[in-house]
């Protein structure tokens, strides 16, 4: 049995004991004719009780309420006439209406908690007018039965209102979803149709800046949770929100990707917005310690989104726990290269490389760091030393024993330039690492 057969069989119930305590036939006249003043009594307590009601900006709020509060009188009026204890389309469909309004459900059952007050003195001053010496058991069933309408209008209520929430939002998850796949993969601006989808999203304008985020969490597993990869998903659009940031996100491929977007600049007379891919890398540095995100260049047209989002992708393939945000714009060119050119070049690597990558491994990373920290400051030794906060001697050192290590000159341009494309094709990104490094 369903809450809303067991309200139903309870109202029925309290109905029929009811009509055995009373004389219903003279309490039904004496209720009808008090109706008016039950519809301008139940409108005031609610407008007066419920902030909501007064507070909402809609303005078929209060005419939908003032519709919607005399059925009630007439239903209970209905029902103590004998009628079916029927399912309440009439709070079934203002239920639904009230979902789609993003009216709150605990207002509107706060109404009928209200209106439960009213009616139980409308029903009460019935029954001492037209049995003044009615029995306490009189009093209780009608208390009893007053009391059930309440709990099964707002059992119809709770449950209509749910199901809406829910068709609305499948709904939203189809349209976001048809929007992600028309973005992401590609689509010719000059089809009027995805044109007009587009712009009916405020997605399809030429003063907007666009940018892709991709991200998973350092679990990779989790994605494998959908709500969890939806509650990630969340998270990023409120983050990105926080700057002003409009975001349109979905879950594919085992990867959160979000579609952001704002104005180059809020109006004709005003100064262009800050580049939308550093905002989106100062927003996005809040998701956490268990984030990895990528964050490709901005780009000036919807129609050029499906290139931003492989660049997200191939920056988020470079995150790792020591640098969570990647922008494919701060990567060094070398470093996108080695990483595009994939295991082919690895295994082109000379034999020094690996007696180096050895070395530096023993040395903690201080000959790879050192080496990418001396190529940062144009080959200046005294600068490299106080970027790695050492001694030049202790740099210099370390210069002569990768000399000893691979035959070749780091002093000099050509072979440190050979040094450092190795050094990024070493695994378990230490190239990246030393590299986050010489740039601190």
């Amino acid at each position: 049995m369903t809450d809303h057969d067991y309200t139903s069989y309870e109202l029925a119930d309290a109905r029929a004991r009811l009509i055995r305590a009373v004389r219903v036939e003279p309490m039904v006249a004496c209720l009808r004719e008090a109706l008016p003043a039950l519809d301008r009594e139940l409108a005031e307590t609610v407008l007066a009780r419920i902030p909501a009601f007064r507070a909402s900006g809609n303005p078929d709020v209060l005419a939908q309420l003032g519709e919607h509060g005399p059925r009630h009188g007439r239903e209970i009026l209905r029902l103590l006439e004998g009628g079916a204890v029927a399912p309440f389309d009439f709070v079934h469909a203002h239920a639904r209406l009230r979902a789609e309004q993003r009216f709150p459900l605990d207002a509107m059952l706060h109404a009928y908690r209200c209106g439960h007050r009213v009616t139980s003195r409308w029903l009460l001053s019935a029954l001492q007018r037209t049995e003044p010496t009615a029995s306490a058991e009189a009093g209780q069933a009608l208390a009893d039965f007053a009391l059930a309408y309440t709990d099964a209008i707002s059992t119809v209520a709770s449950h209509a209102y749910a199901g809406r929430v829910r068709e609305l939002t499948e709904a939203a998850v189809d349209r976001r979803t048809a929007l992600m796949n028309l973005l992401l993969e590609g689509y010719d601006e000059a089809d009027a149709r995805l044109a007009g989808m587009l712009r009916a999203a405020g997605l399809h304008d030429d003063k907007l800046d666009y940018c892709v985020v991709a991200a998973v969490p350092v679990e990779r597993a989790e994605m494998a949770n959908p709500e969890r990869a939806r509650r990630l998903a969340d998270a990023l659009e409120t983050l990105v929100s926080n700057d002003g940031i409009r975001a349109l996100t979905d879950v594919r491929d085992d990867i959160v990707a979000a579609i952001c977007f704002a104005p180059r600049r809020a109006s004709g007379f005003s100064m262009p917005s800050p580049p939308l891919a550093p905002r989106l890398s100062r927003a996005l540095a809040g998701a956490g310690p268990s984030v990895l995100i990528g964050i490709g260049d901005a780009v000036p047209a919807s129609a050029r989104i499906p290139g931003a989002y492989r660049q997200a992708r191939i920056a988020l393939e470079l995150a790792d726990v020591g640098r969570r945000v990647v922008a494919i714009a701060d990567l060094p060119l070398p470093m996108l290269a080695v990483h595009l050119a994939g295991e082919p070049l690895r295994e082109l690597l000379p034999a020094w490389s690996e007696r180096l990558r050895a070395a530096d491994t023993d040395a903690g990373g201080a000959l790879s760091a050192s080496l990418m920290a001396y190529a940062a400051a144009d080959m200046n030794a005294m600068k490299a030393a106080a970027r790695l906060a050492i001694h030049p001697n202790t740099l210099t050192a370390r210069l002569a024993r990768i000399r000893e290590l691979t035959g070749m000159d780091p002093r000099r341009y050509q072979p440190l330039g050979e040094m450092l494309v190795a050094i990024q094709c070493w695994p378990a990104g230490i190239g990246y690492r030393a590299a986050a490094r010489a740039d601190a």
